[in-house]
């Protein structure tokens, strides 16, 4: 998949590995793995897995 195709079925269907915007941090680790970087901030933890 291109970056341009990645980009457009992101911005289409609001999913990252068939997870989408509103799915539990357990999903996002179990598409994306366990390499991200828990950033604390303004009373949110924002998890960043980097460029995706």
């Amino acid at each position: 998949m291109s970056a341009l195709d990645f980009s457009a079925h992101v911005a289409t269907r609001s999913d990252v590995l068939d997870v989408g915007l509103g799915s539990d941090p357990d999903a996002w680790e179990a598409a994306l793995g366990g390499q991200f970087l828990d950033v604390p901030g303004g009373g949110l933890l924002r998890r960043d897995y980097g460029l995706v």
